[in-house]
């Protein structure tokens, strides 16, 4: 199964359930069985740790169930049971199967790795911080009998020659041995349905909690100890490689213990900064990266210089556990901030300057003011770089307000996903889309697929009026966003 550094980290944030939950919530339904508690191998089960949780996924149906993915309740991806294909796949409509081929893989192929008959069972292990327990996720997966599944599924060809993938008759899916083991895994398909609109997959809640025993610094002592008041605080969480708490208010952000409070800088994500700190031994430094020549406002920090697998030179800090703290109020006095970077399993702390990042042009309140929005509509919302403005998206509708222009956008089912791959692409370039052939002369300003940073704002419009969706590829980061019919 692939996890993702990401994904890790937004388990540790959830907001409310939204609109696109379609089947009973709790700890099972009709179809699958859902079973959650901490493991006994976690490392810190206390109030702020990381807990490691045991979460078992069971077919209770006489149907068979397509496992696809895990997800906040905003949509936000945190896992997935598709996986690149070990090759590029080529469809063969004559023997109607899959080929794994040679040359450069498509956008969007996929293998499936959590198909489970009755009575089959998956695990997986995620990491959650122990803090505003419960923490819910939704569970995406398709329902289908054994006829169904003979009809759209095309499983692994076993034997020698070439990886191919074939549909099945009635009889042998009947027939295909049920596994009484729960495993991380199982048999890899090839469901090309997975997001078609003829299909409407199910979902399911998944909850986790546990009564985290209480630290004896607790954050109402740590607010006190720096005269924060609680209603400031916009972000806290607590760090156990620092032992402190860190707390971010809208002009300032600090790391308390109770023998000193710590300045620190702009985090461009916050919790993840700190998770990803608490994911690495103690015993290990924390590695800094740097932009342009920003190194030399540190004359006395030993700065290597290595060159990564790209033959691209890397400035990189190595700091002490025990000098964090220090070395980010000094990040802090020199007015820079860092980006933290998730790429797949790896997370790139970088050090750049404060003027670089992207500032609220508009509050979120005035902006929900201009377009007459009450905040008990507002399903989710975050900032858009790429648009300058506010992504919203509420119970009816979505649309991007910002102190220039105000918009409608796209039905877009990992809202808050896209928006951050979005800010990431439109910060290097043009932004890639794959559009129908038929909307293509409708879209003039995605010439050749490619859409200016300055035009996004009318293109997803533009898109919106055209009754399109956008389909973000959650296993291939790299992947153009591709507009799809409702």
């Amino acid at each position: 199964m692939r996890f993702a550094a990401l994904a890790l980290a937004l388990l540790a944030s959830c907001g409310t359930p939204g609109p696109r939950d379609t089947s009973p919530a709790g700890g099972g339904g009709p179809d699958l069985q859902i079973l959650a508690h901490l493991d006994g191998a976690s490392p810190d089960p206390v109030e702020g740790g990381l807990g490691l949780f045991s979460v078992t996924v069971r077919n209770v149906s006489k149907r068979c169930a397509i496992l696809r993915d895990l997800a906040l309740p905003d949509g936000a991806p945190l896992l997935t049971w598709e996986n690149p294909p070990p090759r590029p796949l080529e469809y063969n409509s004559k023997a109607n199967e899959y080929r794994a081929e040679s040359g450069p893989r498509n956008a969007g192929e996929a293998v499936h790795i959590g198909l489970l008959l009755p009575g089959e069972s998956v695990i997986f292990r995620p990491q959650v911080r122990l803090l505003n327990l419960p923490r819910r996720y939704v569970l995406t997966y398709h329902s289908f009998s054994i006829e169904e599944v003979a009809q759209f599924v095309y499983f692994e060809v076993a034997g020698g020659g070439p990886l191919r993938y074939r549909r099945k008759d009635l009889e042998d899916v009947a027939a295909i041995p049920v596994v009484k083991e729960t495993a991380a895994t199982h048999r890899s398909v090839i469901f090309p349905y997975a997001y078609s609109p003829t299909m409407t997959p199910r979902t399911i809640e998944v909850t986790l909690n546990v009564q985290a025993p209480a630290r004896r610094f607790r954050l109402p002592e740590a607010l006190q100890r720096a005269s924060i008041p609680v209603a400031d605080v916009e972000e806290s969480t607590f760090c156990v490689y620092l032992d402190a708490w860190a707390v971010r208010t809208r002009a300032k952000s600090w790391l308390i213990t109770p023998r000193a409070v710590t300045s620190l800088p702009r985090f461009t994500r916050f919790e993840l900064f700190f998770f990803h700190l608490d994911t690495m031994e103690t015993h290990l430094p924390t590695q800094f990266e740097f932009t342009g020549s920003l190194n030399v406002r540190f004359p006395d920090l030993k700065v290597v210089a290595m060159r990564d697998a790209q033959d691209k030179t890397r400035k990189l800090a190595f700091i002490p556990r025990e000098e964090v703290a220090a070395f980010l109020k000094e990040v802090s006095d020199k007015e820079l901030e860092v980006e933290v970077r998730a790429e797949g399993r790896s997370v790139t702390l970088l050090l750049r300057s404060a003027a670089l990042a992207g500032a609220h042009s508009l509050e979120f309140a005035e902006a929900l003011k201009r377009t007459g929005i009450a905040s008990t509509e507002v399903v989710e919302h975050l900032w858009s770089d790429a648009l300058d403005a506010w992504a919203v998206r509420t119970k009816s509708r979505s649309l991007h307000i910002g102190e220039k222009s105000t918009g409608a956008l796209p039905s877009i089912p990992w809202f808050a996903y896209f928006f951050r791959r979005l800010d990431e692409r439109a910060a290097i370039g043009d932004v890639k889309f794959v559009i129908p052939a038929e909307d293509i002369d409708a879209l003039p300003l995605a010439q050749g697929g490619k859409v200016r940073r300055a035009d996004l704002g009318r293109f997803l419009a533009a898109v919106q009026e055209r009754g399109l969706t956008i389909d973000v590829n959650a296993t291939d980061k790299d992947a153009a966003f591709r507009l799809m019919k409702k």
